[in-house]
């Protein structure tokens, strides 16, 4: 065969050839940019979720904002968030909400004490009156009747006009040609995504002598105990750590540390009247009882409260008993053992110097007992009580469990969680391939992702069915929250000494800041506050010199290289000791009324 003929031959074969792989590489490497470019938008509008979560949850905005009912309005307005932004993202911002939910198999809100799943699941169909309470679960022959609450219903045998209370007076009863049940197995259903129940981590623990309990875990060594007729609470204290619990008395050490009542202080807008203008001022300030701030006025030697005017109400004297009497609380241990410990009350409406114990009926009456110290008026003792109940939680553990089988509690308790959440992950996933022309399957989240996952409040947030290019996206990502009111770490402190010398704030064994760092408080307090006066917004901050702002030190929260390595923190370690337990003592006092 001739040359010319092998390389017209050649070239009719390979030149389409290499088009085709030209054409396909091409391909290829759409299908990866694309892939790079869902991830970063999906990493972005995950970042915009935990953020608003943050701002929804932070101290400022709610104080009930760990109630059950709030938490999921927080997180309700997270996930629009993500939806709304992530549709933007992906530029189909007009469609946004319904069209990205088909893509979503599953939200997870990694929270302190549980978790919540946003998934789509086949849901009853209610009817409600005005003021959205349910009614009764209903269905029709067709399947498909609506209720029109104006219309002439029979409601109790009468028949009226414009009624909203229905009830059915039998199952099966039908009106105006509508059948209702009470029977949530007959209702009509819809499929679409919903928040499910709140799952607490929980496994169960066998004692030596072979009873069970169940345990309720949290993020860090903080447990719920139940069974055989018990029900207690507490942090689980690590190995290494020496705790010493007085009894008669409120001195407490911790790891050879005293921990001491505290002064708190912080800036607050505020005027006297409504004729006055806004200042910014420092006062001092307690938790009440309900773990509530009462700012503390030096001149008047009175507590006030600021209400929604930023005017000063100071609280109205009035002696124990009253209805609007208010109390601090202190806890102390009474008896040689020191396993447990009694609440007593201070009034705070007026300092009378007595302290008053609580009974039954909830009425108060005056301690007798002698203490080797007077409790100040204006000093805080939330500290304190986190170790007291702390110390009396240990002494309940070790005398049920034992010392040695204390410390297994907590062995595995990250595995439980993973397992848990990862079955009820796989069941969610499986509902949603079983309602799609797609068949989805739960990524394996690697163990990174779920130590991050665990490391704080976090959002896992799942994309499937999207196609790019040469495949169909499939991805998930890991956000956590380093910033909000929820899980309080040792990281979640800043440390500062307040003076005008000093404008930054450090984290812990900062070299710069070791020599001079006085108080410790959660980072959240560190961000700017605002007030308004009419159309305008100023800012301030809670921690530090009037009129001027701190800063991150760079050295430690920027470039964390200039660290202290286990010497000259001592500083450091008394101001943790402290802030850490007062700040974890009021987050456990708000967690203990979640409920779902």
């Amino acid at each position: 065969m001739k040359l010319q003929n092998l390389i017209i031959i050649f070239i009719i074969i390979i030149i389409p050839i290499v088009f085709i792989f030209s054409y396909y590489l091409g391909l290829q490497i759409d299908t990866i940019n694309l892939q790079t470019d869902y991830d970063h938008k999906l990493i972005e509008a995950t970042k915009e979720a935990i953020e608003a979560f943050e701002i929804n949850t932070i101290e400022w905005n709610s104080k009930y904002s760990t109630l059950a009912n709030s938490k999921r309005r927080d997180i309700m307005a997270s996930i629009n968030v993500f939806t709304t932004g992530l549709a933007n993202k992906l530029g189909v911002g007009g469609m946004a909400r319904e069209y990205i939910l088909d893509y979503i198999p599953a939200m997870v809100y990694v929270m302190y004490d549980g978790y919540y799943i946003y998934t789509p699941t086949y849901v009853p169909e209610t009817v409600t009156n005005e003021n959205g309470i349910q009614l009764f679960y209903y269905k029709d022959a067709l399947n498909n009747a609506k209720i029109t609450p104006n219309a002439t219903q029979l409601v109790g045998g009468n028949t009226t006009a414009g009624e909203v209370m229905y009830k059915p007076q039998s199952e099966g009863q039908t009106v105006n040609g509508i059948t209702f049940t009470t029977n949530i197995n007959n209702a009509k259903k819809t499929y679409k995504h919903v928040l499910k129940t709140f799952v607490p981590y929980s496994s169960t623990y066998t004692d030596k002598n072979g009873k069970k309990y169940v345990i309720n875990y949290t993020l860090d060594n903080y447990v719920r105990i139940i069974g055989n007729n018990v029900s207690e609470e507490g942090y689980i204290m690590k190995n290494g750590e020496i705790l010493v619990v007085t009894p008669n008395s409120i001195s407490i050490k911790y790891n050879g540390g005293d921990v001491l009542p505290e002064v708190l202080e912080e800036n607050i807008a505020i005027r006297n009247s409504e004729n006055e203008a806004i200042q910014i001022a420092s006062y001092k300030y307690v938790y009440n009882s309900d773990n509530e701030k009462r700012y503390y006025d030096d001149v008047t030697g009175k507590f006030f409260i600021v209400n929604n005017r930023y005017v000063k109400i100071y609280m109205p004297e009035v002696e124990a008993n009253h209805q609007i009497a208010e109390y601090k609380k202190i806890l102390i241990t009474e008896n040689n053992l020191a396993t447990e410990y009694i609440a007593l009350y201070q009034l705070l409406n007026i300092n009378d110097g007595k302290l008053y114990r609580m009974d039954e009926g909830g009425n108060y009456t005056e301690y007798t007992g002698t203490l080797s110290s007077n409790i100040d008026f204006n000093k805080d003792y939330s500290a304190k009580n986190y170790y007291v109940e702390m110390y009396c939680f240990n002494n309940w553990l070790n005398n049920t469990f034992g010392s040695s089988n204390k410390s297994k509690i907590l062995e595995g308790k990250n595995q439980y969680i993973i397992e848990d959440l990862n079955n009820n992950l796989k069941l969610s996933m499986a509902n949603y391939s079983a309602n799609s022309s797609l068949d989805y399957k739960l990524p394996e989240i690697t163990e990174a992702d779920w130590e991050q996952a665990l490391s704080n409040i976090s959002i896992i947030t799942f994309f499937q069915g999207a196609k790019i290019g040469l495949k169909t996206y499939n991805n998930y990502v890991v956000v956590t929250s380093n910033e909000n009111n929820e899980f309080i770490s040792e990281n979640s402190l800043y440390y500062y000494d307040g003076t005008i010398q000093d404008k930054y704030y450090h984290v812990f064994g900062c070299i710069d800041g070791e020599s001079h760092v006085s108080n410790a408080y959660l980072n959240i307090d560190f961000k700017p506050q605002t007030y308004t006066i009419g159309d305008n917004t100023y800012r301030y901050y809670k921690h530090c010199e009037i009129g001027n702002a701190l800063s991150p030190c760079f050295n430690c929260i920027v470039n964390t290289n200039n660290m202290s390595e286990g010497q000259n923190l001592q500083a450091f370690e008394e101001l943790k000791t402290t802030a850490l337990a007062r700040e974890r003592y009021i987050k456990i006092s708000r967690t203990r009324l979640t409920t779902d």
